[in-house]
């Protein structure tokens, strides 16, 4: 049920808890669309007008209605008590131990994430709102000696895997909303609340990319001329006196797609556009050169290769399927409020934690 709803994969350890009950709120949905559907065409049928010319002023003096009501309130009460009461309660009431987890602090603004890591002391560092601005969000005091080694990043997340998390969250407009959808975990930010929200990730990110795997085909395809920047053209295009302006296996430019407006060109024949796709395996050309190795993005210079060869299709998955969203209207930039999640083994989170503090040293 779970793959015909289109879920995403799931990434947190009670994020099966969740899918679970979207599916029964679904049945539910589906069983009442059936029920109630099947009766008004039933009642419209059977009490049409060619049948009864006359009003029948005693009505229907059987309770199969108030049976199927108290069946429906019922079904809805053991979903509230049974199902979505002891998931509510876990994740607000049963927060792991903070020494068993990794703490993290996240502001949210217009239009971005600030995270905050406390350093290898556990200890946040003092922030203050006089020291705000463009290069320190989060008014960070770095003579304070627990913000010495803090770490903070905008819009990027790491966390290592199989380790609770236990985000503090927070706002410094408007009411924002963090949104992990992979994680199963959405949470408002609400300016002068510091609300405590957790989850364990189980997979990394790179796993969660092999899930998304799928092939794509980089076959030609017709788009606007004024739509097509970056993309390789696939045949020449020719003015009206003959003369080629643009070439196959060429990249469009500005300047490109002024001479194929001059010239009345109004579509034209590109590769697609897999901005955002990384490969999933290496390709080679003829030679045995690499075109793309496995988790490289995917370029047009790439694509214009694979086309020379004969490459119509690309094992491919999204180069950030562990993203950060505001599920939140919070401003007219709120389509760009989007941050990333990488989810690493231990050993990786951990290096990248002393890369961070390496920075921080220089």
């Amino acid at each position: 049920m779970e793959q015909f709803l289109g879920l995403p994969p799931d990434g947190s350890a009670h994020g099966y808890q969740i899918d679970h009950l979207i599916v029964v709120v679904h049945w539910l949905m589906f069983l009442l669309f059936a029920g109630w559907g099947s009766f008004y065409i039933y009642t419209i049928i059977r009490f049409r007008r060619s049948k009864h010319p006359t009003a029948n002023y005693a009505g229907v003096r059987s309770h199969f209605s108030n049976y199927l009501e108290v069946g429906v309130a019922i079904f809805e009460a053991v979903l509230l008590v049974g199902f979505s009461i002891p998931i509510w309660a876990m994740r607000v009431e049963a927060f792991p131990a903070e020494k068993d987890a990794l703490i993290v602090r996240i502001v949210s603004e217009q239009f971005s994430w600030n995270i905050h890591y406390p350093g290898p002391d556990g200890a946040f560092g003092k922030t203050d709102i006089k020291l705000v601005d463009q290069d320190n969000p989060l008014g960070l005091d770095r003579s304070d000696p627990s913000a010495k080694d803090d770490i903070t990043t905008i819009n990027q997340l790491n966390l290592p895997v199989n380790k609770p998390v236990i985000i503090y969250l927070s706002s410094k407009d408007v009411v924002h909303s963090l949104n992990l959808p992979l994680f199963r975990v959405k949470q408002d930010a609400i300016p002068g609340m510091s609300i405590p929200v957790w989850f364990t990730p189980v997979k990394t990110t790179q796993q969660i990319r092999e899930e998304l795997t799928m092939y794509q085909s980089i076959a030609p395809q017709y788009v606007s001329a004024k739509l097509a920047a970056g993309r390789v053209v696939i045949q020449d295009y020719a003015g009206k006196d003959g003369s080629v302006f643009v070439k196959q296996g060429e990249i469009v430019t500005d300047d490109i797609i002024k001479l194929l407006q001059e010239g009345g060109v109004i579509d034209i024949q590109v590769t697609p556009d897999l901005s955002g796709k990384v490969a999933m395996r290496d390709y080679d050309d003829d030679n045995g050169s690499f075109i793309l190795k496995k988790a490289d993005p995917i370029s047009d210079e790439a694509i214009q290769k694979l086309v020379a060869m004969g490459t119509m299709n690309l094992l491919v998955a999204p180069e950030t399927p562990t993203e950060i969203a505001c599920a939140q209207l919070c401003g007219l930039g709120h389509f760009r409020m989007r941050g990333y999640v990488t989810v690493q083994t231990p050993e990786e989170f951990n290096a990248w934690m002393a890369e961070q503090q390496a920075a921080l040293g220089n």
